[in-house]
Formats: C-alpha cells, sequence, structure tokens
C-alpha cells in the first residue's frame, strides 16, 4: 500500500512502488483538487486511486491533472487516472512525445544501448521491456504548459509553472503560494538510486534550472523521488535551510561529472561512450557516494548524463 503523508493543510504526499523504484505523487485539496505527477500505468490502480480514497476524495472530484515532465514514472498513469476522474492531463509542449510508447523506448533504450554499441544485449532488451510496461498504452495530453501558465485553485491558492529544462526539454515546476515548490526531476542531487548518477539530457540547461531554482528560495522542495545528497536522509521532502542545500547539492554533482568528462576527454580525446561512462562513474564515486555496481553495468543515469556533458565539450555527439 502507499504511503501517505500530509505536508500541510492543502498538500498530500503519495509515494507510490513500481518497478525498480519510489515516485511520489502529490495531491493538492483546493475547490480545484489536483494531482501532480501520475507514476507508472499501473500506480493510479494500484497506489494512487486507493490514497485518493483513504483521503476521503471522490475521483471524480479530481480537476487537474499536472505532470513535471513526460518521463514514465510521472506520466505513464495518465491516461488511468484520466478515465478514473475525468480531469485534463496537463504537459510541457517538448514532452508531449513522451506520451508515445515507441517514443519512450526509442529515446531512453534504443538510443543509449546504440550509443553504446550494445543494441541487442540483455540489457537493452531489459531496459526496452521495462519502459513498455511504465508507459502501457501511452497517454495524450489535453492541455499543455509554459512558463506563463497559472492555476487559480480557488479560496486565493495559486499554482504557478516554471519551465526548468534539462532532465528533459519539457520538464515543469510548480511553485504554491510562492513558498513550496514541486520540482519533479529537475533537482536531482546525486541521483535517486545507489549507485547512480543525475539523470538528465542536457547539461547546460539542467545547470541553468538549477541555477534559477537556487535564486527563487523556496521554503519547501517536493522531489519527485528520494534523491541523494551529501547533507543527510535521502528523503523526498526538504525544508529550510535543506532546500538550498539540495539544490547546491546537486551544482555540486554537475560540476564532479563535467569535470571527471572534461578531464577524461582531454586524456583520451577518441575515447567511446562506455568507457567514458565507466571512467566518470568510478571518477566521481567518492563525491557521489558511489559504490561500484557488482555485475559492471552501467549506474542508473549515467549513459545519457555522461553522453550529455561529453557531446556538449566535444560538440558532437560521443563516439559509440
Amino acid at each position: 500500500m502507499s504511503a501517505v503523508e500530509q505536508l500541510d493543510d492543502r498538500v498530500y504526499r503519495v509515494e507510490m512502488p513500481f518497478d525498480g523504484g519510489l515516485v511520489n505523487s502529490y495531491l493538492l485539496d483546493t475547490p480545484r483538487r489536483t494531482v501532480i505527477d501520475t507514476g507508472t500505468a499501473v500506480v493510479p490502480e494500484q497506489s494512487l486511486l486507493p490514497a485518493l480514497r483513504r483521503l476521503g476524495w471522490r475521483p471524480e472530484s479530481v480537476s487537474l491533472i499536472l505532470n513535471t515532465h513526460g518521463h514514465p514514472d510521472h506520466g505513464g498513469g495518465n491516461s488511468a487516472l484520466r478515465a478514473a476522474t475525468a480531469a485534463a492531463v496537463w504537459l510541457h509542449a517538448d514532452d508531449c512525445d513522451l506520451g508515445d510508447p515507441g517514443v519512450v523506448v526509442e529515446r531512453f533504450a534504443d538510443h543509449p544501448y546504440r550509443l553504446l554499441g550494445e543494441v541487442g544485449s540483455a540489457a537493452h532488451v531489459a531496459a526496452a521491456a521495462s519502459l513498455r510496461q511504465a508507459i502501457g498504452q501511452g497517454f495524450r495530453v489535453d492541455e499543455t504548459l509554459t512558463e506563463h501558465t497559472s492555476f487559480d485553485l480557488g479560496e486565493g491558492v495559486h499554482l504557478a509553472v516554471l519551465h526548468v529544462p534539462g532532465h528533459t526539454s519539457g520538464s515543469c515546476a510548480f511553485l504554491l503560494r510562492d513558498s513550496l515548490l514541486f520540482s519533479g526531476d529537475a533537482v536531482s542531487g546525486c541521483g535517486s538510486h545507489t549507485p547512480s548518477l543525475p539523470l538528465y539530457e542536457d547539461a547546460a540547461a539542467y545547470r541553468a534550472s538549477l541555477e534559477r531554482l537556487v535564486d527563487l528560495e523556496p521554503t519547501t522542495l517536493a522531489l519527485g523521488h528520494r534523491y541523494r545528497w551529501p547533507g543527510g536522509a535521502p528523503t523526498a521532502v526538504r525544508r529550510g535551510a535543506d532546500v538550498a542545500a539540495t539544490v547546491r547539492a546537486s551544482l555540486d554533482a554537475w560540476e564532479a561529472i563535467d569535470a571527471a568528462v572534461a578531464e577524461t576527454l582531454l586524456d583520451d580525446p577518441g575515447i567511446g561512450l562506455a568507457p567514458l561512462v565507466r571512467r566518470v562513474v568510478l571518477a566521481t564515486a567518492r563525491a557521489l557516494d558511489n559504490p561500484q555496481r557488482a555485475d559492471g553495468g552501467y549506474p542508473f543515469g549515467s549513459v545519457l548524463t555522461v553522453a550529455a556533458h561529453a557531446g556538449a565539450l566535444r560538440g558532437t555527439a560521443p563516439a559509440a
């Protein structure tokens, strides 16, 4: 059963298990009841709808479904929750293609394993299968978010949208009452798994988004996952001074990865992506508190993240 935590008088966090981890949905108890992120395809039936019932919410009372981004562990449950609630699904236009299962598999399984020269490997097949399960039949988007979108949720409660690309091109954060920020995966610390690297597709955009959030100074940060950081336990919600410390830790992780990629490329300009990833993971192990994988595989988030840094530094896509 999913865990439900009340964050304040208006907000609940639902921690929802899925194959491979935990993801958080946030419920806003306002006149326009709102759900932020829906998990994978099976999550609404297994976790999210039961959580609504435990809170005494009728599914049809939900007015809005907002996605921080289009990854299948955040939007895979959109179709199931829409069917149960009739609420409209909102997502940034740059991520709308991630409602297509074929696009998801190509972008997050076929593409990285093509870069590695490992198409058809057992790891590639497993990654594709996991993504297909997470996204299910896919989803469609009813309305698109932009930087200038804002929601009047009733009773003087407002939710502002911030476009914070990097993790994905359409990543958004939602600011409630100028103090509580739902950041999705735009703030990824040292990564969500052990071992892992923070996952992002555009290194420069991810850093710029973090720097923007440093200046924002929310008092509460509601993350998409339990991101690791050197300052304390990997909880999903950070408050007070821990908010700025978490964003700073994310920037420090970015710097460590970028320095390791740059140093490796300087030492071996023609290195392929597979050995580059392994060297970067080893070089950043202490800074990111990452033990080596016993099976010698690639830590979660490492392939696309290292490729993003390498592509920016080389000015081209990395060699296979």
